[in-house]
């Protein structure tokens, strides 16, 4: 028998003693690993606050571009009766002009300057092919250059 004195003073026998070694080392095994889980588990924790932070960044770097492109929009003018007669009636314009200045109905040997009005002229009508305002700019420079009846 081992006596060991603490606050209380108590007898305890050697096997007792032995068993209560045993599961103080297996406590410190278990700390010991718990300890190595921690630092795993701490080290996913930033890398998982590094990739938040870093998709944050781009969502950010995303917004703002569309801020930019919102403020562009916002600067310029608008012409929205222009842009509901586009909608509804430049087509109808688009093919009168089309069909009127194209520069096969010019031919080149007999009217080359008339034939190079209409080339461009047609281009011109197919960039701006849904914008009845500048259509119809381009109706009567057709009238005036070609001497079209439109």
């Amino acid at each position: 028998m081992i006596t060991i004195i603490d606050n209380k003073e108590q007898q305890i026998d050697s096997s007792q003693l032995k068993a209560e070694v045993m599961a103080s080392n297996k406590k410190v095994e278990i700390a010991s690993q718990t300890n190595y889980f921690m630092w795993l588990t701490l080290v996913e924790f930033i890398v998982i606050l590094y990739l938040l932070v870093r998709l944050n960044k781009s969502n950010k770097r995303d917004l703002s571009e569309k801020e930019r492109l919102k403020r562009k929009a916002k600067e310029g003018e608008i012409d929205f009766s222009n842009t509901l007669d586009s909608a509804f009636n430049a087509q109808k314009i688009y093919k009168e002009l089309k069909r009127a200045c194209h520069p096969d109905r010019f031919p080149k040997e007999q009217f080359p300057e008339k034939n190079a009005i209409a080339d461009k002229l047609s281009q011109e009508i197919g960039e701006n092919k849904y914008n009845i305002k500048r259509l119809q700019e381009l109706k009567e420079e057709a009238i005036k250059d070609l001497e079209v009846n439109l």
